[in-house]
């Protein structure tokens, strides 16, 4: 998914982040869906093996 679409599509919504999203650290990911006005469950930043 192309990030600029994967944008519109948070906005007014709920986005939960698990881990990174298409190799963007998480943090980053979460940053960037509250800043398009999403509400961010923010589940873990890392993966587990």
């Amino acid at each position: 998914m192309q990030m600029e679409e994967a944008m519109r599509g948070i906005q007014g919504r709920k986005v939960i982040i698990i881990g990174a999203v298409d190799g963007i650290p998480a943090e980053a990911a979460r940053r960037a869906a509250e800043a398009c006005g999403g509400e961010v469950i923010f589940v873990a930043n890392q993966f587990f093996v």
